[in-house]
């Protein structure tokens, strides 16, 4: 036998970073694909929060601060709101 079992923890970190890191890669397609930010953005960035099982309820939390901080720091590009929604999820 070559190669080790690996055991439960090390299965289940590598799984997360992959997951993690897919969801980054989502995002990014997100933020570079989109040329304003509309409901379609929103909608977007919703969808995939909700599949980070951030939850329904959080996620909603975290789009309508996203939308407030737009709209105060007038923001028209989809890049410059990444990192009002970094801070907004770890806000909640």
């Amino acid at each position: 036998m070559s190669e080790e079992k690996k055991g439960f923890f090390s299965r289940l970190v590598e799984g997360l970073t992959k997951t993690r890191n897919n969801i980054a890669s989502v995002f990014d397609d997100i933020f570079s694909g989109f040329s304003s930010i509309d409901d379609d953005f929103y909608e977007e960035l919703e969808e995939v929060l909700v599949m980070a099982d951030i939850g329904i309820h959080t996620t909603e939390m975290i789009i309508e601060d996203l939308k407030v901080k737009v709209k105060e720091n007038h923001l028209k590009e989809p890049s410059e709101c990444r990192e009002y929604l970094i801070r907004s999820i770890k806000e909640q």
